[in-house]
Parts: structure tokens; C-alpha cells; sequence
């Protein structure tokens, strides 16, 4: 696997984070959520990203041809 496949990959799953930040955010003030007081929410969209991340490399590897 080449260094850009890595980096087009990281791209975007950071992508998909920002996504689902702000479909976060749009949730808790649409549920009338404080999400100073609930900031814990915040890592959610952090660690779903990074999971994203991972899970897509795991897959690439899994199905890449062999040559």
C-alpha cells in the first residue's frame, strides 16, 4: 500500500468526522442538549473516525489483488 493511499484514506475518514461532528452538534441543539454540559459528546465523532479509519485499512488489506 502506497504512503497516498494511506493519506486519500485518512482524508476521508477526517472527512466523515467533520460530517458527523456537525450532524452531532445539529442533534443536540434540534433535542435542546447543552453540550458544554455534556461534552463528552464531543469524542464520539473522534473515535467513530478513527475507527473508520482503521476498519477501511483492515478492509483494503483483506480484499487488495495480490500481484
Amino acid at each position: 500500500m502506497s504512503t497516498w493511499e494511506y493519506i486519500y484514506i485518512a482524508v476521508g475518514s477526517a472527512a466523515s468526522g467533520i460530517g458527523i461532528t456537525f450532524l452531532l452538534i445539529l442533534m443536540c441543539q434540534y433535542f435542546g442538549i447543552d453540550i458544554f454540559l455534556h461534552i463528552w459528546l464531543i469524542a464520539v465523532p473522534i473515535v467513530l473516525a478513527l475507527f473508520l479509519n482503521v476498519f477501511i485499512i483492515e478492509l483494503y488489506h483483506k480484499f487488495k489483488r495480490k500481484d
